[in-house]
């Protein structure tokens, strides 16, 4: 009787933790940065590179330069937290532009077989594609997590 209770707790325990890293799987991953708007500006020429990379909870990120000089920092944490059906990105870096709680949701372009993922927030928006995925075996995996 005490074994059936343990299986039980086990497959709830795991239902959590997978419904709480799916997402956090779909984000890990460097991406490329195809569009970025800082308080309305275009700022894709201004970074030093166009990747962003998620791993575990740091991230690497684009540089901002101003007049040949760096005035960005290039590292961070990330963690996603959910408020009903909506999915949110908190980067924690000294990095102005990419500071803060940000909206994010994922579309499937299917003529390009490319994940995109859009970041969005007052002041910040990016629109990135995820690099080295298998688009034909992996694009269901972000199904629950597609804008709205």
């Amino acid at each position: 009787m005490m074994k059936s209770y343990a299986h039980y707790i086990f497959i709830v325990v795991m239902l959590l933790f997978s419904s709480c890293s799916g997402v956090n799987q779909a984000v890990k991953g460097f991406w490329s940065i195809d569009r970025i708007e800082y308080k309305r500006v275009d700022l894709l020429y201004d970074i030093g590179g166009n990747i962003i990379i998620f791993d575990r909870n740091n991230c690497t990120l684009p540089t901002y330069i101003d007049n040949l000089k760096i005035k960005s920092k290039r590292n961070g944490t990330w963690e996603i937290t959910q408020d009903g059906e909506q999915y949110y990105l908190t980067i924690t870096t000294g990095n102005e532009i990419f500071a803060g709680k940000h909206k994010i949701c994922f579309k499937k372009d299917y003529d390009k077989k490319l994940i995109k993922m859009f970041i969005t927030s007052e002041n910040l928006f990016i629109e990135c594609r995820k690099g080295l995925f298998n688009f034909d075996k992996d694009n269901k995996c972000i199904d629950e997590y597609l804008c709205r």
